[in-house]
């Protein structure tokens, strides 16, 4: 069974408060037999307090009976008053005790006896009355004596002296008192028990629950101590919950921890944690490999001891600063490398990227090394250096004598070698075409391009393109159209944008048939300039979509089509200098949309 804290705490409360209950129940019990004991000894004092008054009355009517021997006339009505006042006490007992028939029944035979009395009474007047001598009537009252004191007698005996017997209360008011003692010892008794008990269970309670917190507490020191953690907690209570989640996350850190030590262990990259005074506390065993020195013999050297001395001074300025600053920074630099062959000892191109973290006043290096990079950017310019000064020359000069041949400056041509001509121009114009483009791509994926940054009516660009590439459209019988739109400025360099326009411009002009129409139209969308150019070519295919905006790379379809694969790479290069995007939406033979996002004027201007 599942016990939580609170129905251990609810179990805590309810054992004592059920005996409470218990007690109380018997206590109520007890109380009400007092009580009902109580109504019986006042019963009982009732029917006495009559019993007393009957027998007070028939002391009186004795009293009153010696004088009537000597004659009824002067006592004649004291008496008959006090039999009447008798026969009232009988009827009030007789209403006392009618719920108790053995009681009643000698309460009515002592009643018919003082009735007799009475009747007796009522005789001897009437013999005085009609006596004709004193010696009949003192026989009649000596004879009527007799009788009274037999009738009285049996009142007294047979009836009034059994009811004040049977309504003592001296024995029952002793056990009424003692009741009352009981409840009160037992009162008493039930307080202290359920105090004890109510103590004793809540110390038993918070010792237990003290003793399961000190074991979470423990495990918790053990793992900050990485210490191997107690047993796990047995119940089904919070606390023992808590203390499996416990042991769960720690396995779960500790597989983390060995993850983490794996992938640093077995990084390519040099890991470094620096103090604030860029001495070296950790590092990671790549730096064996990668510079020629364990770890543990970089362990309280200086960061700045691993660069060449001409940039150390950068390096350190440039972490220091992060302190106050970014906590964050990104600096190339050369390290130096020891205990190394000759052929390995050249410095590395490495970036350093650092953290700094102001709760542990630490710094987190990442030494990337980028010397083969760095190598083939090298090699990449020296191709771009020989496409322009030994390519770009004898294609110049080809194209020299091309354009004599085409003047009869070197003789007439006929009309094969007219057609010859016209290839070789065409061809060459094409490889003059794709070594621009080259070149302009690394241009700018050399980070050099500087961008002539200005506010742009974007209408006005549009009608700009439009009108350059006005006679290629209406040698095609092809319809440029800018649609209307609100407004829009944008931000950026006039040339490039407009080169970007008008290279997906000609590419629609390019695929798209006679007589047909491409259309451009813009809106704003958030912090962006949406510009769409639709044409109604044969469409793109799905799978090619992303990989037109690629180098060098064409829709099969259209291969045919004089191009240098070129055009659409170098918009997506230069669109992401400007913050901006590119991408086609198409289905086959219904047309294509271009849509070029690019950040308004506003947004460029408040950042």
């Amino acid at each position: 069974m599942k016990l939580t804290l609170m129905h251990k705490g609810l179990l805590l409360v309810s054992i004592p408060l059920c005996f409470e209950i218990a007690m109380f129940s018997v206590l109520i019990n007890m109380q009400e037999q007092v009580e009902r004991d109580a109504q019986i000894l006042e019963h009982k004092r009732q029917i006495n307090e009559c019993m007393n008054t009957i027998i007070n009355d028939m002391a009186r009517i004795a009293l009153v009976k010696k004088r009537f021997q000597q004659g009824p006339s002067s006592t004649e009505n004291l008496l008959r008053k006090n039999v009447d006042e008798l026969l009232q006490a009988f009827a009030k007992v007789e209403e006392l005790t009618k719920d108790e028939p053995e009681l009643l029944q000698s309460v009515q035979t002592s009643k018919k006896a003082v009735l007799n009395a009475k009747e007796e009474l009522t005789l001897v007047r009437s013999q005085v009355r009609n006596a004709s001598s004193i010696e009949e009537v003192n026989g009649f009252l000596i004879a009527s004596r007799k009788r009274l004191d037999a009738d009285l007698a049996v009142a007294l005996n047979s009836g009034i002296l059994d009811i004040v017997n049977k309504t003592e209360q001296g024995e029952d008011l002793e056990k009424n008192i003692e009741a009352r003692h009981r409840i009160t010892l037992l009162l008493r008794c039930a307080l202290w028990i359920s105090a004890i008990l109510g103590i004793s269970l809540a110390v038993v309670y918070s010792r237990n629950l003290t003793l399961r917190i000190m074991r979470v507490k423990e495990n918790a020191t053990r793992f900050a101590n990485r210490e191997s953690l107690r047993t796990v907690l047995t119940g089904n209570d919070e606390i023992a919950e808590l203390d499996r989640a416990f042991h769960d996350a720690t396995r779960q850190i500790e597989t983390a921890t060995r993850k983490e030590r794996a992938i640093l262990e077995n990084a390519t990259d040099l890991i470094f944690s620096l103090n604030e005074d860029l001495v070296i506390t950790s590092a990671n065993p790549s730096t064996e490999l990668t510079i020629g020195t364990r770890p543990e013999d970089l362990i309280g050297e200086t960061i700045t001891s691993l660069i060449a001395p001409e940039e150390a001074e950068k390096l350190s300025q440039s972490l220091l600063q992060m302190i106050a600053t970014t906590h964050k920074a990104e600096l190339e630099v050369h390290m130096l490398r020891k205990n190394m062959s000759a052929a390995h000892a050249d410095p590395l191109n490495v970036v350093v990227s650092a953290s700094y973290s102001p709760r542990d006043k630490s710094f987190y290096c990442i030494v990337h090394d980028v010397t083969s990079q760095r190598q083939m950017e090298r090699m990449r310019q020296e191709v771009v250096a020989m496409i322009t000064h030994d390519l770009r020359t004898p294609l110049q000069t080809i194209r020299n004598y091309l354009e004599m041949l085409r003047l009869g400056m070197l003789g007439n041509l006929n009309d094969q070698g007219d057609s010859l001509l016209t290839i070789a121009d065409k061809e060459s114009r094409r490889m003059s075409t794709l070594i621009d483009g080259v070149l302009t791509l690394e241009k700018l994926r050399s980070g050099n391009t500087e961008l002539n940054i200005e506010n742009l009516d974007l209408f006005k660009l549009l009608d700009s393109c439009a009108k350059a590439l006005e006679l290629v459209s209406r040698d095609k019988q092809i319809e440029i159209e800018i649609e209307p739109f609100t407004p829009i400025e944008i931000r950026g360099d006039r040339l490039w944008l407009e080169q970007i326009l008008l290279n997906v411009l000609t590419n629609a002009l390019k695929f798209s048939p006679p007589k047909t129409r491409v259309t451009m139209n813009a809106k704003t969308i958030e912090d962006n300039a949406e510009i769409r150019i639709k044409d109604q070519g044969p469409g793109i295919p799905k799978e090619d979509q992303q990989r037109i905006f690629e180098r060098f790379q064409r829709v099969s379809a259209t291969a045919h089509k004089v191009g240098s694969g070129l055009g659409l790479n170098i918009c997506k290069e230069l669109l992401q200098l400007h913050k901006g995007s590119i991408r086609c939406e198409s289905e086959q033979d219904q047309g294509s949309t271009f849509i070029i996002l690019l950040p308004l004027a506003v947004k460029v201007a408040e950042v």
